[in-house]
């Protein structure tokens, strides 16, 4: 393992920052990296108007917002402001209550006039919010789905968008997998782990993708040019124990990866945008083969920007993370290699695995273990403080962890000798306590 760099401090004046939210405290945390250095380290702490388990940025990165597990639960809108300042500010804008506890929170900037909207799922639910992107205000509620029938129903505010006197929806695709089935406990949706769990928008922000845990599917959406939704299509996943927990598209829009959180899988879907459909193609494990997938639930997927070189629309390289269910049970992050079509590479058939790397995290990860690649390269040293012949290659990840509160910086090396990938912590900070002695649980990070 490298050097690991763990300090704390008020304001550095350089580096990269970073927005970390906590479980289990209304707070939200600003980190400092230095690439430099290999250096990570808080810089200020915002008090919060809740516990946020899940963070996004707008385009221009200066708009937070955030689910908040508060009673009742609501999504929150911060404005950054002042950061290149020693006192950089998280202003609370506004909020807007929701019918259930949100899993993820997606903004969408696509539309003309400056007009946004906000995508937010959990448990049963989800809506279809007003933004003002200038201010950063949320608005009216103005579409809602029920993941347990599939429908989607639009409020006054939404028929008068769309020119409707209906707001009901219209029927959809049922696409069931020859291998897979409906979860079991389908009627079950006490929380974010027996329903509808993430959010994520297409890269043109025509779609819009929900992973269902508790029904073991994928809702597929198109959306209209008022931003609002009509179901197109629920994707049944291909083993009856998979629980998709989060979808994320490829950044050229070909196809998506859905992370499997019970079976800690990953499985490619083709994308058809005209028909706003998905199609199965090919499924990796992102755990060791000698371990078993029911001590595991996995965290996360997503893409690492490209190398150096390469199209941004053609990431070569993609990253899964896995949480222990228990403290004694380490989690994981794998790293695979992208083909130009967006599929994992698989090697050889004598092989056991697909994976470049696969790098144990130093805790279970408690309910994060939430890696989130840095969205663009960052100069960095080019040989690693651990081996001479590795090159960072500037492709850095944030890892959360909620059992010891700590928020990790890893890179990925490549070893000169061997042209092989690895993944490497750098660096590492802990949230510390709050006033009442609990550990804060380091929840989810975005790049700013």
């Amino acid at each position: 393992m490298g050097s690991i760099r763990s300090t704390n401090g008020d304001h550095n004046g350089g580096g990269h920052r970073l927005i970390v939210g906590t479980f289990n405290t209304p707070e939200l945390f600003l980190l400092n990296f230095n690439t430099d250095k290999q250096s990570l380290k808080i810089e200020s702490r915002w008090e919060a108007i809740g516990n946020h388990s899940w963070l996004a940025l707008d385009k221009t990165r200066k708009l937070l917002l955030a689910t908040c597990w508060t009673d009742p639960p609501c999504i929150a809108s911060y404005r950054l402001d002042a950061l290149e300042s020693p006192k950089p500010q998280a202003k609370l804008v506004s909020t807007q209550t929701i019918k259930s506890r949100s899993g993820y929170v997606a903004v969408h900037h696509h539309l003309e006039g400056g007009r946004g909207r906000a995508y937010t799922a959990g448990g049963p639910s989800g809506e279809v919010l007003g933004l003002h992107l200038e201010t950063g205000e949320l608005t009216d509620v103005l579409q809602e789905m029920n993941y347990i029938t599939g429908e989607t129903t639009l409020t006054e505010q939404g028929q008068r968008l769309r020119g409707e006197t209906n707001g009901q929806s219209s029927a959809f695709q049922e696409t069931p997998h020859q291998n897979g089935k409906e979860s079991e406990n389908i009627l079950d949706f006490g929380g974010l782990r027996h329903g509808a769990h993430s959010v994520d928008l297409s890269p043109d922000g025509r779609m819009m993708y929900v992973a269902d845990i508790g029904r073991n599917c994928v809702w597929v959406h198109k959306l209209d040019e008022e931003g609002l939704i009509t179901t197109t299509q629920k994707v049944i996943s291909p083993r009856p124990n998979d629980g998709p927990r989060h979808v994320w598209p490829h950044p050229g829009g070909k196809c998506v990866y859905v992370l499997q959180e019970h079976s800690s899988m990953v499985d490619v879907f083709k994308v058809n945008s005209a028909k706003g459909t998905l199609e199965w193609v090919q499924g990796v494990r992102i755990i060791p083969e000698d371990q078993d997938e029911k001590l595991f639930w996995a965290d996360e997927v997503r893409t690492v920007p490209s190398s150096a070189g390469v199209p941004s629309d053609e990431p070569d390289l993609l990253v899964a993370s896995t949480r222990g269910l228990e403290k004694d049970t380490k989690g994981y992050v794998a790293l695979f290699k992208l083909t130009s079509e967006g599929l994992i590479h698989v090697k050889e058939k004598e092989d056991k695995h697909a994976w470049l790397d696969m790098w144990q995290s130093p805790t279970s990860g408690g309910w994060a273990n939430a890696v989130e690649p840095c969205y663009k390269l960052l100069h960095g040293p080019q040989a690693s403080f651990t081996n001479q012949s590795r090159r960072n290659e500037g492709q850095y990840m944030a890892l959360t962890d909620s059992e010891e509160g700590l928020v990790m910086i890893l890179s990925i090396e490549t070893d000169t000798t061997k042209q092989s990938k690895h993944i490497v912590e750098v660096a590492r900070v802990s949230l510390g306590k709050s006033n009442d002695g609990k550990i804060r649980g380091a929840a989810t990070a975005v790049w700013l």
